[in-house]
């Protein structure tokens, strides 16, 4: 999963970067003994936020999205939280930010949590919001 992507002109001069930040689930409950869940295991990873950072004349534009999924069985969410369904792999919101103009070594070497912080409440542009509606959300075989 990449964290930290850059892109290059032909003078080895940063043009752009891309910084995403990752969530994923833990292990599944396996009830079974002889075959118990790994405490290790991750899956299911999504991108909860990404920085987008451009870099022209001298200068860098960043702007800040962020993904919420759906989350089966809290707050009264009606998503359906038999694992069959994988409704906790649906996108059901983002927010995108309004370009801020951001100090040009941040852009070059900051971390996501340095540029991040750039971006508040006030500075969303868009919400982009999915409702399932359908009855039979089950993928039949």
């Amino acid at each position: 999963m990449p964290v930290d992507e850059r892109s290059f002109d032909e003078n080895n001069v940063l043009r752009s970067r891309t910084l995403t930040e990752w969530t994923v689930h833990g292990p599944v409950a396996t009830n079974d003994p002889i075959r118990p869940a790994n405490s290790l295991a991750q899956r299911d990873p999504q991108v909860a936020r990404t920085v987008s950072v451009i870099i022209e004349n001298g200068q860098a534009l960043a702007t800040l999205s962020e993904n919420e999924y759906e989350t089966p069985g809290v707050n009264n969410n009606t998503a359906p939280t038999d694992a069959e369904y994988f409704a906790h792999l649906n996108l059901k919101r983002t927010k995108s930010h309004h370009f801020r103009n951001i100090p040009l070594s941040l852009a070059q070497t900051g971390t996501f949590s340095q540029i991040a912080g750039y971006f508040n409440s006030s500075t969303i542009a868009t919400i982009g919001e999915t409702d399932y509606i359908s009855p039979d959300y089950k993928l039949e075989e």
